[in-house]
This record gives structure tokens, C-alpha cells and sequence, in this order.
């Protein structure tokens, strides 16, 4: 079974720095994964508490594989 992960694209100000978060609940489908987005505005602070000088973030579902696929092409870059 295939389990979604919510990714955090963090971003800071006036430098290309952008960190990738993955949250460690995993969700049974990407609905789930979206719908918890949809519901839970509140993330963003969570991203605030942890990087305290991040001036903001996205966020994304990804399945397991997509999940390091990203991650790898990220660092490739």
C-alpha cells in the first residue's frame, strides 16, 4: 500500500536557501493527504516554530516514491 506524505517547501529571505520538510504521519490516500491541508490552516505556524527565520513555505502531497523522487532530484540541482 502506498502511503502520502505531506512536503513542506521552505523558503528564507534574500538567499536561493530552500529547505524540504517531509511530515512523519503518513495518510492511506492523497485525498487524505489534501484534506488534511485543507483543514489544518495552522501548519504554516508549525513550519514557523521549526525555522523561525523562514519568511514562508508550500506545501505538497507526495506518495512514497514520488517522495524520493523529489528528494533526489532536489539534490542533484
Amino acid at each position: 500500500m502506498i502511503e502520502w506524505f505531506i512536503i513542506a517547501m521552505v523558503y528564507f529571505k534574500d538567499t536561493d536557501r530552500v529547505e524540504i520538510k517531509r511530515m512523519e504521519m503518513p495518510f492511506k490516500s492523497q485525498e487524505l493527504c489534501k484534506e488534511y491541508l485543507r483543514n489544518t490552516p495552522n501548519i504554516v505556524y508549525d513550519i514557523q516554530k521549526l525555522e523561525p527565520n523562514s519568511v514562508g513555505a508550500s506545501f505538497k502531497c507526495f506518495d512514497t516514491n514520488g517522495v524520493k523522487q523529489f528528494l533526489k532530484n532536489t539534490r542533484s540541482i
